[in-house]
């Protein structure tokens, strides 16, 4: 959470990690977890809309703006020390009134709800494990209805009378507003590479509705409009992206979203047939081929206990090498940078501590705990001090450590040029701590786009601890090869062999699209 500081970097770096825990929050939370699935739940937290209770019996709460801030504060971000709570809620009393004034509100919470919504240990409140909200499993409820997620978290509820839970809401109602965005987006794009146009537009629609000036989320419906053959409500949806870019932020349309345009009007009113869905052999080829060398050189890595980095231009193939090596080894984690990592810091280095987390939950030392729950929610109540890059990488040394000693033998980190500076910082510090017996690390990334520090590493390297596998082009002997692992009714990957060669360059997700 943030305090007050006086110093306007101090301020901006909490409000930094803030972000970065809603975001990864938002995005990454589950649908419930082992102990909650296990039986029903006994109330259910509506927080988008107007907050309400919902009690097993079938009645509904409405809940008042400090309780539903209360709640909201314990369901975002878990476990919270009772003084941090009530200091937020009401930072104009000493902390005696304010923790008396939060004991109050507990006690009138349970007493509507004949039940307790929030629970205490240690001095620290979190809600009850048969107490649900509706801020988890995003993606996954989106995935089954295209119109859930709707509402903004706490409705209209205003706190501009507590400065730093005022704070807290607007980055949790804007981060919660990105993670239904990205979702929409991802899903949006998945069902239209699937062939699923009609269905993907319902996505399309929604991210327009949710959020009128993304202009990429406009060329998506005219895209889509376009694909089913509707040329009028493709021109519509132009027209729609063109007047809320003039008068929200008096700017024409992109390069991008004209062409579109131009190409849409130039189809004239025919019909343009949507392609059928892919074969699923083409979508992932049963087999990997043209990489024995390649994959020799990774065995050589990993039976020498080397850095490995599988470096290639896009479509080349790292990832599919990359997982079916690590697949074919026993207690190896897999991760990943993503698209839009760089704006956010440390979502890669969070992504991959929670992945070990589920990998095997392991019990810290307090420290190191309380360190990693600045990225982390499930190990507890974000500190309110400082964030210090060095102790968190000790921390996050020191946690890799106890994977390593648990059995953890390797881990794969893809799409390095996706990472953020802070955790590409941290995950090449922790290379280099915890590098050792039985301890590897493979890497992925992109030839032409390696951020900075990566290049710098990899020109300072030991030649004796690292080696580098670049991915050529596959040649028309392998190109042949995976066409006739596809196994396609009438088709020839003789014939074709090295007319794809010339035509793609060698390159797999080339020779696939075409």
């Amino acid at each position: 959470m943030l305090r007050r500081t006086g110093r306007g970097h101090s301020r901006q770096a909490a409000r930094s990690v803030l972000r970065t825990r809603l975001l990864l929050q938002f995005a990454e939370l589950p649908m419930a977890n082992a102990a909650t699935s296990a039986r029903p739940a006994a109330a259910h937290l509506l927080l988008l809309g107007e907050p309400r209770l919902l009690l097993a019996d079938g009645s509904a709460h409405a809940l008042e703006r400090k309780d539903a801030a209360l709640l909201a504060l314990l369901a975002v971000d878990g476990a919270t020390p009772r003084g941090k709570a009530a200091s937020l809620l009401w930072p104009d009393v000493d902390d005696d009134a304010a923790r008396n004034n939060l004991r109050q509100r507990l006690h009138r919470l349970r007493k509507r709800a004949a039940r307790d919504v929030a629970v205490s240990a240690n001095d620290v409140l979190r809600l009850a494990d048969d107490v649900v909200h509706d801020l988890t499993g995003l993606q996954a409820r989106l995935a089954d209805d295209a119109a859930t997620g709707s509402g903004d978290l706490l409705g209209t509820f205003d706190y501009e009378d507590c400065d730093d839970l005022n704070e807290w809401i607007a980055i949790a109602r804007e981060q919660w507003r990105a993670a239904r965005r990205n979702a929409l987006a991802e899903i949006a794009s998945r069902l239209e590479t699937e062939g699923h146009i009609a269905l993907a537009l319902q996505y399309a629609e929604r991210l327009v509705t949710d959020d009128p000036l993304l202009e990429h989320a406009h060329r998506r419906l005219m895209r889509l409009h376009y694909l089913r053959g509707d040329r009028a409500a493709a021109l519509a949806a132009f027209a729609r992206c063109r007047e809320v870019l003039v008068r929200h932020l008096k700017a024409q349309p992109a390069r991008e979203t004209l062409e579109l345009a131009r190409l849409v009007e130039a189809s004239g009113a025919l019909p343009v047939p949507v392609a059928p869905p892919r074969p699923v052999a083409v979508l992932r080829p049963p087999r990997l081929v043209g990489r024995d060398t390649d994959w020799r050189l990774l065995q050589q890595a990993w039976e020498q206990e080397r850095i490995a980095l599988v470096v290639g231009e896009p479509g080349i193939g790292k990832t599919r090498l990359l997982t079916d090596f690590a697949s074919a080894q026993q207690a190896v984690l897999i991760t990943g940078a993503r698209p839009g990592d760089a704006r956010v810091p440390y979502a890669l280095l969070a992504r991959l501590l929670r992945a070990a987390l589920q990998w095997q939950t392991l019990a810290f030392e307090p420290w190191v705990r309380h360190e990693l729950a600045r990225l982390l929610p499930e190990l507890g109540a974000a500190p309110s001090d400082r964030l210090e890059p060095v102790r968190l990488q000790r921390a996050a040394a020191d946690a890799i450590s106890s994977w390593q000693q648990a059995g953890l033998q390797a881990i794969v980190i893809d799409d390095l040029h996706f990472a953020d500076d802070a955790s590409l910082e941290a995950v090449l510090t922790l290379i280099g701590a915890e590098r050792g017996a039985t301890w590897r690390w493979l890497l992925g990334v992109r030839a032409n786009e390696q951020p900075t520090q990566l290049a710098e590493w990899r020109r300072l390297a030991d030649p004796e601890v690292f080696v580098e596998v670049q991915l050529a082009p596959l040649d028309a002997a392998a190109i042949e090869a995976l066409l006739e692992s596809l196994a396609l009714p009438d088709f020839a990957p003789r014939v074709w062999a090295e007319p794809l060669a010339r035509h793609t360059g060698g390159n797999p997700l080339f020779i696939l699209e075409t």
